[in-house]
């Protein structure tokens, strides 16, 4: 979200737009809006995400995990996280559920 201005071209960086919390990320305290340490404590370096330009394609798999609400980690990490939420993180299957009355559904009469 940091860099939706940036990829919007209202900006050229991140911090250049008033209406963010980076500047008190990138300077490392809080700013009366914004408590920093918690993100700090888990991703010390998070702020180098904001020196990567917005179209770089090392960028979309970051980017694709934002735009689908799941967490972006190797098979393990996703299992972890699975695990101790008790519920899928994976991706599922795109498209429509299947009934489950056993009935067909419009579009297959």
């Amino acid at each position: 979200m940091a860099l939706n201005p940036v990829r919007a071209r209202l900006v050229e960086r991140a911090w250049d737009w008033p209406h963010s919390s980076v500047g008190a990320h990138l300077a490392g305290r809080d700013d009366g809006l914004v408590r920093v340490q918690p993100l700090i404590d888990r991703a010390p370096r998070s702020a180098d995400l904001l020196d990567t330009d917005a179209d770089d394609p090392a960028f979309a798999a970051l980017r694709r995990s934002e735009l689908i609400g799941r967490p972006l980690g190797d098979a393990e990490f996703q299992d972890a996280i699975g695990g101790r939420l008790n519920r899928a993180v994976w991706p599922g299957k795109r498209g429509r559920k299947p009934r489950t009355d056993g009935r067909r559904s419009k579009a297959k009469r």
